[in-house]
């Protein structure tokens, strides 16, 4: 999991490789671990960055993508609208409102 906050934009097989296992095994050990998949796992530790960056920082959101490891700002987007069922800027205007 550190590997994936130090580089969140890594594919799963990069990753897998890193560790120097196969991609298989890597998921075999975050199912026991944490519940869910490694995939899953990127898609949180991005979505948790982006929503620090998105409440945190006036960036764009592209910018916002970017340093959150996102290939796009339409897939940040489509991400937050899954978790939390809005827009990235009602994201930000609920976290400017909640301080």
């Amino acid at each position: 999991a550190e590997l994936l906050r130090a580089r969140p934009g890594a594919k799963v097989a990069e990753i897998a490789r890193i560790c120097g296992v196969a991609r298989s095994g890597l998921q075999r050990r975050f199912l026991a671990a944490l519940g869910h998949g490694l995939a899953e796992e990127r898609r949180r530790v991005r979505l948790a960055r982006a929503e620090a960056l998105l409440a945190g920082t006036d960036a764009k959101l592209a910018a916002v993508a970017a340093e959150a490891g996102y290939p796009s700002a339409q897939r940040l987007a489509a991400d937050l609208r899954r978790a939390h069922g809005c827009t990235p800027g009602a994201w930000r205007g609920r976290a400017t409102a909640r301080g």
